[in-house]
């Protein structure tokens, strides 16, 4: 069974590149370069760290 809703593992894979780009860019402005962290990124940007490893 298929779901129409789901988007396809291509476009999953775009929005989420995009979450990590924008989390790794607001971190930054609030806390300043040096203090971010990839934990800090992936939990904003709602994703694993594997995952931003992969980007």
């Amino acid at each position: 069974m298929t779901d129409i809703n789901r988007p396809s593992p291509e476009r999953r894979s775009h929005l989420k590149h995009e979450a990590i780009i924008r989390a790794a860019s607001d971190t930054a402005s609030e806390v300043g370069y040096e203090n971010c962290t990839i934990e800090g990124v992936a939990a904003r940007a709602g994703v694993g760290k594997q995952t931003i490893y992969r980007w």
